[in-house]
């Protein structure tokens, strides 16, 4: 005698459907978050890379403006805003304590081949463009570049250095990490640019 069996086909109740809709949303709460630091932190390293990328333009732009005077400056007066300039775009010197996307940086914009701009990986912008200008110190927008220096003085050889670093914005209202505008030490967070004493006009370049 054959004995059959029937298995009842049933659809999941609802308290199943809750219960893995529940344990999705968990998965998606932590997933969710550290794809977007994930990305977050991924542009951020594309700011550092411009950082150093557009410190080598600065000081190109510099030793090209000392070399076309008429009288004997050093490149580091350019950048810290005091050489009076003999050229046409005689607004284009001092770029200490301005973003990149500041009027005075038009000249470092110039050496860039324009098929290959520096583009702000958060709007996608071009570095030197206005949209990358703020008024405010730190800036409202992430991925602004903001050249700064800072003051170092070496008692061994009596000798004071000014230290160019770009320290850059993360978020919308604040530096990224440690770095500041108002410290040594949280300046020295951002990406070195070129160092520069009394005694020496050519920077060291790291």
């Amino acid at each position: 005698m054959r004995i059959r069996t029937r298995l009842s086909a049933r659809g999941f109740t609802l308290f199943e459907l809750m219960l893995v809709i529940s344990i999705i949303g968990l998965m998606l709460a932590v997933i969710i978050p550290q794809a977007q630091r994930a990305q977050y932190e991924a542009k951020i390293s594309l700011v550092r890379q411009n950082a150093s990328e557009a410190g080598s333009y600065v000081v190109a732009w510099a030793q090209k403006k000392a070399k076309a005077q008429k009288y004997s400056l050093a490149i580091e007066n350019f950048l810290l805003g005091n050489a009076q300039d003999d050229s046409v775009d005689a607004s284009n010197y001092g770029l200490i304590n301005h973003y990149t996307g500041n009027k005075a940086f038009d000249g470092v914009e110039g050496l860039i081949h324009p098929d290959a701009p520096i583009r702000n990986p958060f709007n996608q912008v071009s570095i030197f463009d206005r949209l990358n200008n703020d008024t405010e110190i730190p800036g409202q927008q992430p991925g602004l570049l903001f050249l700064i220096a800072a003051p170092l003085k070496n008692a061994v050889v009596n000798r004071s250095y000014n230290n160019l670093y770009f320290i850059y914005t993360g978020t919308d209202t604040k530096w990224y990490g440690a770095i500041n505008a108002t410290s040594e030490g949280g300046i020295r967070r951002g990406i070195f640019v070129a160092r520069f004493s009394n005694l020496q006009a050519t920077p060291v370049i790291k």
